[in-house]
């Protein structure tokens, strides 16, 4: 069911036009049309530093990720406590275990 599923959204997602995949706001292209070469300098510059911050925060993730993709291989298992025998039924007794 599911790849049938995934096959139909695949399937729609190809046949849709391409006018679909071409939205965008209409007012930005209008200003960004309007303002000239200054402006699509200024617009591109804009892209550039939104960019940034983006990139960072997902090279960051990635570094993180790889330097502690082994770690839980490397460390040693925690020392696990036996449940006692007859628990107690109170959960303040539970405190000596």
């Amino acid at each position: 069911m599911r790849k049938l599923v995934a096959l139909l959204i695949g399937l729609g997602a190809a046949l849709a036009p391409p006018s679909v995949w071409a939205q965008g706001c209409v007012m930005c292209r209008t200003s960004a049309a309007a303002g000239g070469a200054d402006a699509a300098k200024t617009f591109d510059l804009a892209i550039l530093v939104l960019l940034i911050p983006t990139i960072s925060i997902f090279v960051g993730i990635l570094v993180f990720a790889f330097r502690r993709r082994n770690r839980q291989a490397e460390e040693p298992p925690e020392e696990v406590l036996p449940w006692p025998e007859n628990p107690p039924r109170r959960l303040s007794a539970l405190k000596r275990y």
